[in-house]
């Protein structure tokens, strides 16, 4: 980021929206005991109508013709509750979270002719790049689900996802790995 911008001395007087968002590895990280797990599957359709087997995503490639489910998990480690916080994560350009589920059922991969789970309700929020999830409370593990769809080809860098806490910002985990991450849309 320049420190000064110079646009010479001819130029009128204009309006300039600057957006800043700090690098993960300069922000505090994880000064909460809290741990943050992200895992992206793709849906393949399984034999039965409304029925996929979730195949874990490996590569940093994504296919914008497939519907995709994004994992996270918190893990608190401590025994009071954690009040009041929320889980941002971010996605790419063009990237959007699916408002229904559509009643599909989902089973790991190597879970052989077990019934699948129902996927539930979404609880997001979209925001700009990234959809939040709110945490009343939070205490053992939770999980979210979520059905993304990719439309924008490309190539994409992410932040990681992180947990904060609503009222105390600075209180803060993040996404285990903590490195941002590239993800190429085709």
């Amino acid at each position: 980021m320049p420190d000064i911008l110079s646009f010479g001395d001819e130029l009128s007087p204009q309006n300039v929206q600057v957006r800043w968002r700090e690098a993960a590895k300069t922000a505090q990280q994880s000064n909460i005991p809290v741990t943050v797990e992200r895992q992206l599957y793709r849906l393949i359709p399984g034999e039965e109508e409304m029925s996929f087997t979730l195949q874990p995503v490996t590569s940093n490639e994504i296919d914008s013709d497939a519907l995709y489910l994004d994992e996270i998990t918190l893990t608190s480690e401590q025994d009071a509750v954690l009040r009041y916080g929320q889980v941002e994560v971010p996605l790419p350009p063009g990237a959007d979270v699916e408002r229904t589920t559509w009643g599909i059922s989902v089973n790991k991969p190597n879970a052989g002719k077990q019934q699948g789970q129902l996927l539930e309700k979404a609880r997001n929020e979209m925001g700009e790049l990234a959809y939040m999830v709110p945490v009343k409370e939070l205490t053992g593990t939770v999980t979210f689900r979520h059905l993304l769809r990719f439309s924008q080809k490309g190539q994409f860098v992410l932040p990681p996802a992180r947990y904060v806490r609503s009222y105390a910002p600075a209180q803060q985990s993040v996404a285990a790995g903590s490195e941002w991450t590239g993800m190429q849309v085709k």
